[in-house]
Formats: C-alpha cells, sequence, structure tokens
C-alpha cells in the first residue's frame, strides 16, 4: 500500500514539474518572439503558458507587454492586472510600461483634440486614466474634450472626479463653477466659486474668471447686494469688462439708482460707442431721473442703431413730449404703433 501511494506522489510531482517546464518553455518562446518583433506570436506562446500554468505572473506579464507594444491598450492593462493580483515581482517594469503608454496617450489625445477628432481624443484620454487614475491632467484634457463635444453632463462628472483626487485643485474649481453656472445650477456654481475667490490668488486668471462668473450666480438668485459686491470686485481685476460693466449698471437700476447705472453704462459707451442696449438703457434713465434733454441723443442713436426698436422710439417719444417737441414726440409714438402692427 505504501509503495503504491508513494508511486502515486511521484507520478504527480513528475506532471508538475513537467507542466512547469512546458509552461517555462512558452514563455522562453515568448520572449525570443518578443525580442523578434513578432507580438501576435508572443501573445501566443503566454496563452500556452497560461492555460498550462494558471498562476504564471511572468506570462501575464509578458503578455501585457506585447498588447502595449500593439497598443491594445486594454488588453495590456487586463494582463498588468492580472500579473500583479499573482506577484508584484515585476509591478516595476508595469510602472514603467503603464507610464511610458500614458505618455503616448496623452500626447496622441492633445494632437487629436487639435485636428478636432474629438471621439478619438475622449478614446485615448479615457484609456490614459485607466492605466494611471491618480494622475488629474489626463481628466482635465478629457474633460475639455467634452466640452468642445458639447457634453456638459460628462464635463461635470470629470471635473468633479479631479476634484475627489485633489481637493485643493483651485482651476479646476473655477471651471466647475462656470459649468455649474452655464447649466443654471446657481447654487452648486456659488459653492465652488465662492472657494475660488476666497483662495486664489487675485492676480491669477482662476480668481478673475471664478468672480466673474460668481457675481453672475448671485446676480442670477436675486442677491443683488453680494452681487454687486462681487462685481466691483470683479472689475478691480478687469476694469474694462463689458459685461461686468453693464450688469452693474443693470443691477443699480434694479435699486432705482440711475444715476450709478448711468456712470456704468457710459463706460460701456466708452470702449462700445455703437452698444445698442447700453445706449437705449441710459437714455431711459435720464428719462427716469427726468433728464429728458440728456435722454435723447442716446436715444436717437439708439434707433439708429436699431429702426426696429420699439422700445427706444418709446423711450425717445416721452423725451421729444416732455422737451416741447410735440411734433417729434407723436412721430416717434407712431413709429412704435408702426411697428407693433407689423408685429
Amino acid at each position: 500500500m505504501k509503495k503504491v501511494l508513494l508511486l502515486t506522489m511521484m507520478a504527480s510531482l513528475a506532471t508538475i514539474l513537467l507542466l512547469t517546464s512546458c509552461s517555462q518553455t512558452t514563455v522562453s518562446s515568448a520572449k525570443i518572439y518578443m525580442n523578434q518583433f513578432e507580438y501576435d506570436q508572443a501573445i501566443e506562446q503566454c496563452e500556452l503558458a497560461i492555460e498550462q500554468k494558471p498562476d504564471n505572473p511572468e506570462a501575464y506579464f509578458i503578455m501585457g507587454r506585447a498588447y502595449g507594444f500593439k497598443k491594445m491598450y486594454r488588453e495590456m492593462n487586463d494582463a498588468f492586472i492580472k500579473s500583479l493580483e499573482l506577484s508584484n515581482k515585476y509591478a516595476s517594469d508595469i510602472r514603467e510600461d503603464r507610464q511610458k503608454h500614458w505618455t503616448d496617450l496623452q500626447n496622441a489625445g492633445v494632437t487629436s483634440l487639435k485636428q478636432n477628432r474629438i471621439s478619438d481624443a475622449i478614446e485615448e484620454f479615457s484609456m490614459a486614466i485607466e492605466l494611471v487614475p491618480e494622475e488629474t491632467v489626463p481628466y482635465k484634457n478629457l474633460a475639455l474634450a467634452y466640452i468642445q463635444n458639447r457634453n456638459d453632463s460628462l464635463a461635470t462628472q470629470t471635473y468633479e472626479k479631479i476634484l475627489e483626487i485633489d481637493p485643493e485643485d483651485l482651476e479646476s474649481k473655477g471651471i466647475l463653477g462656470a459649468l455649474y453656472y452655464r447649466n443654471r445650477d446657481y447654487n452648486n456654481a456659488i459653492a465652488h466659486l465662492e472657494q475660488v475667490v476666497n483662495n486664489a490668488d487675485p492676480t491669477s486668471s482662476a480668481y478673475s474668471q471664478a468672480v466673474f462668473n460668481l457675481a453672475l450666480a448671485y446676480d442670477m438668485t436675486e442677491q443683488s447686494d453680494k452681487a454687486l459686491e462681487t462685481y466691483k470686485n470683479a472689475l478691480e481685476v478687469n476694469p474694462d469688462e463689458q459685461n461686468l460693466l453693464f450688469n452693474m449698471g443693470r443691477l443699480y437700476i434694479v435699486q432705482q439708482d440711475y444715476e450709478n447705472a448711468i456712470v456704468y453704462l457710459k463706460r460701456v459707451l466708452e470702449q462700445n460707442p455703437d452698444d445698442l442696449e447700453a445706449n437705449r438703457t441710459i437714455g431711459s434713465c435720464y428719462n427716469l431721473l427726468n433728464k429728458f434733454e440728456e435722454a435723447i441723443p442716446y436715444l436717437e442713436k439708439a434707433v439708429e442703431l436699431d429702426p426696429n426698436d420699439a422700445n427706444a422710439w418709446n423711450q425717445m417719444g416721452i423725451a421729444y413730449i416732455r422737451t416741447g417737441q410735440g411734433e417729434k414726440g407723436q412721430a416717434a409714438f407712431d413709429k412704435v404703433l408702426e411697428l407693433q402692427n407689423n408685429q
């Protein structure tokens, strides 16, 4: 009985040694094929080695490297993951391979983006993320690709992921806030933009963009006092920004402070004398202040810029009548009726 048991054990051991020997032979063949740049044959030999010995980390490593040379990055990464599950022996080599291909994918994605091949760029940046998920650079490029592809939802999700990795990334936080604002999620916009404004260097582009969008978000949520304060801060950074100047003027109108509204709206005209809305609004503010003579030139400019602007004609009619120019006033009101009848 003992002799039979011993023979059985010896047979089993022989089988194990044979399988190990066969597996090592196929791994050696795979290495030879790799040196000859015959990657398909190398993969075949690795598959045979794994079939003979499923827990062979070297076979998975070589197979992953072969897939990498074939630019089959997902298959490469799967093989590397399996190798690492079995052993850390090849961890350093795998890290180097992943980093190399990460760089290649990054560069390819940037090229695709520049050439407006958005789908290719998204695939390349996404694969780079799979290879080195702790790096934020490909996430930022991926988000940019989504924005160019007009997919704000995925861009927002991507920036949220960036902030999970690096919560102190103020530039990404500002862009995320702008995305929330653009999609009318004003409360989330304010939450992110306030953090940027409170922590960023006031001379940085991240600050200037954030303070601009924060002012708009306050404005849209009817927080007029905060909006005015933030607009003033934004104008300190960018004193010639026309949207800020106009919105400052508009907020003062809401507060019935027409004198201050005119001050900011005139600053818009300093940069763009043909701004229709600024001309019309200044004229209307002067009317509200009973300064009808001063209103007329701005309203005349407005109807010159857009002869079909019924509101400007109506305000001009009021100014003419109140300055004793009855015929001109009546002609302006007639024009308003004509425009309304033609609608």
